[in-house]
C-alpha cells in the first residue's frame, strides 16, 4: 500500500525509521521503508541498523547526486502506488502519523498529493536560532490556512503523493536548494490541487545561523533561475513581487546602492541571535536584486 521514502545525507535517520516502523506494525499497514544515503561520510553505521527492521532497507550510494535526483530514484524503486516522502531530519508529531495518512487515502481517493505540514518543537531546539524563528513564524501553519492558498505552502519534506504524479512533476534533477517552488508550479500546471492536512512532522535538523544564511543565498539564486527559465510565475515568490515593485517605482539601482552599505552589518546581526525577521527579508531581497542577470 505505502512506500515510505527517506533520503538522507550525513544524518542519523534510524530514530525516524524506527518510529515509522513501530507505527506501521501497530496499525497493520502494508508498507516498505526505503532510506537511501546520498554519498554521506557520517552516520553510516547508525543508518545501517535500518536493515535489521522489518520491511526496511538502507542503501548507501558513493556519490552525491542531490536531493531531487535521489528522490526520483527512490520513487522509481518503490514497490507501492503511494509514496510518503519524509526528510531524514523530521520526526512525526503524532503517534497516529501513519494512521492519519492511511485514513486520508480512504477518505479521498482524488487527493493525489497530500501535505501534512511541519512544526518546530521549542522543547528540543534553540529558540533563538534564525532557522527556528523563521520556521515557526513563516512555515508552521494549520491546514485551514494552508488550504486557502494550496500552492503557496508546499513543503515536500512531508508529502503523501501518487507515484505517477510524483514522477511526472519531479523533472528538475539538478542539485539546487529550494526547488519546492518548482514542485508547486508543476502541480499547478497539471491542475492538481494539493490537499493540506494537520499531520505535521517536527523539523529537528536546524542549521546554525551562518549555515542557514548560506543556504538562503542558494535558494534566492534558485528562485531567479526558475523564474528566468519560465519554470515559475511572478506571483509564486514574494521576492519576484518585491523586485517588480522596485522596478515599477524605478528604485532598483537605489536599493542596490543602499543595500550594499547595509548588507554586511545586517548579515552580522542575523548571524547573532534574535535579529528581527524583517532583516532576513531585506537580506534575501538584496541578494535576489543583485543576482547575475536581474535587471
Amino acid at each position: 500500500m505505502l512506500s515510505i521514502l527517506i533520503p538522507t545525507y550525513n544524518y542519523n535517520a534510524h530514530p525516524l525509521v524506527s518510529e515509522l516502523h513501530r507505527q506501521a506494525e501497530n496499525e497493520g499497514i502494508v508498507y516498505e521503508v526505503l532510506c537511501f544515503d546520498d554519498g554521506s561520510t557520517l552516520e553510516i553505521v547508525e543508518n545501517q541498523k535500518i536493515n535489521s527492521l522489518t520491511n526496511s532497507t538502507f542503501k548507501k550510494f558513493d556519490s552525491n547526486i542531490g536531493r531531487t535526483a535521489i528522490r526520483n530514484l527512490m520513487a522509481q524503486k518503490a514497490s507501492f502506488e503511494y509514496l510518503l516522502f519524509l526528510d531524514a531530519d523530521m520526526f512525526p508529531k503524532s503517534a497516529d502519523f501513519l494512521k492519519n495518512y492511511v485514513a486520508e487515502l480512504h477518505i479521498s481517493k482524488d487527493s493525489q498529493a497530500v501535505f501534512g505540514g511541519c512544526a518546530y518543537n521549542s522543547l528540543n531546539q534553540k529558540r533563538d536560532l534564525l532557522r527556528f524563528r523563521y520556521g515557526q513564524k513563516r512555515e508552521e501553519q494549520p491546514a485551514i490556512l494552508r488550504n486557502k492558498k494550496p500552492y503557496k505552502n508546499i513543503y515536500s519534506g512531508n508529502v503523501l503523493i501518487h507515484k505517477p504524479l510524483f514522477i511526472a512533476t519531479n523533472t528538475i534533477l539538478k542539485s539546487r536548494y529550494g526547488l519546492d517552488l518548482f514542485f508547486s508550479s508543476q502541480l499547478h500546471r497539471i491542475k492538481c490541487i494539493p490537499k493540506h492536512i494537520d499531520n505535521e512532522v517536527y523539523h529537528n535538523g536546524l542549521e546554525s545561523n551562518a549555515a542557514f544564511l548560506k543556504k538562503s543565498k542558494e535558494g534566492v539564486k534558485t528562485i531567479w533561475w526558475l523564474y528566468k527559465n519560465n519554470h515559475i510565475s511572478e506571483e509564486q515568490s514574494q521576492l519576484i513581487v518585491a523586485h517588480r515593485w522596485l522596478k515599477k517605482w524605478k528604485v532598483v539601482k537605489l536599493f542596490r546602492v543602499l543595500g550594499s552599505v547595509f548588507i554586511d552589518p545586517v548579515e552580522r546581526l542575523l548571524k547573532k541571535n534574535k535579529a528581527p525577521l524583517v532583516f532576513f527579508d531585506f537580506y534575501r531581497l538584496y541578494y535576489y536584486v543583485t543576482s547575475k542577470g536581474v535587471q
